[in-house]
């Protein structure tokens, strides 16, 4: 079981798309002190969750030899 909830990842997407530093969800606030520190709470949120789809770029490479 994740150590959060989707209530909360809702909530603090929310507030990063309203440009919001404090995310309020039940009875808890919490205020963060950038962004940058929400983003990487998001993601953390994210793979605990299991929504992170992974969207990175993966790159493939071909190896090709002639055998000389």
């Amino acid at each position: 079981m994740s150590a959060y909830t989707l209530e909360q990842y809702n909530a603090l997407t929310e507030a990063i798309a309203m440009g919001a530093h404090k995310v309020k969800y039940q009875d808890k606030e919490v205020e963060y002190r950038g962004l940058k520190d929400m983003l990487a709470l998001q993601e953390r949120m994210e793979k605990a969750l299991g929504l992170n789809t992974g969207t990175g770029v993966k790159r493939t490479v071909a190896v090709y030899s002639s055998g000389l």
